[in-house]
């Protein structure tokens, strides 16, 4: 999931090394916003916690459909029943029948129920109906501001537990060290030890 990206002058003696996690950064993201969430709820500042809210709800997905398309890519065309293109729940769904059924493991349990929030945010226009206990339930605008810290919070961890449980099972890195990446490139390109920058 982490790219390198080495750049050398046309004078052969500058080298630029980037190392770069855009799934790793999403999930450092989310859990930043949702404390910026929490301060502004306990300060009262409705509007910088929505703001927040929505930044943290968006990195949240983000970040669990760059780690969950990236396990699944490397099941297509190993297991039947196995599509390239499809949606991130169905994805989740061939990793856990890969895991149970290749590994013998079950995952923890990973309730999707803010999902349909994700999608109202990137899709303003959009309402979103879901079968719940057999009965229709639509979701809009009103409840991406009714959403609490606590319900973000507890779903970061149910999100958290789900894919470190995953990547631990299928040896998956979830968030790299970029920095460090850095670090070890420049020393084997023999440039010393450069001192990354956060980007």
């Amino acid at each position: 999931m982490m790219k390198i990206e080495i750049t050398v002058g046309t004078d052969g003696s500058t080298v630029d090394i980037k190392a770069i996690d855009l799934i790793g950064d999403s999930w450092r993201d989310f859990l930043d916003y949702l404390e910026k969430a929490k301060k502004a709820e306990a300060e009262d500042k409705q509007l910088d916690k929505n703001r927040a809210m929505r930044a943290a709800i968006m990195n949240m997905f983000s970040h669990l459909d760059g780690v969950v398309s990236s396990i699944h890519e490397k099941l297509v065309g190993t297991r039947t029943n196995v599509e390239g293109h499809c949606s991130l729940g169905k994805k989740m769904l061939d990793i856990k029948d890969h895991i149970y059924q290749e590994k013998k493991q079950k995952l923890p349990y990973i309730n999707m129920k803010m999902k349909p929030l994700r999608d109202i945010i990137a899709h303003p226009s959009v309402e979103k109906v879901l079968n719940v206990s057999g009965s229709s339930v639509k979701f809009s605008e009103e409840d991406v501001f009714s959403c609490t810290t606590k319900q973000l919070d507890d779903c970061g961890k149910m999100v958290d537990a789900w894919l470190n449980k995953v990547c631990a099972i299928v040896n998956e890195t979830r968030i790299n060290n970029t920095s460090e990446a850095v670090r070890e490139i420049s020393e084997l390109l023999g440039s010393g030890s450069v001192e990354p920058k956060e980007m």
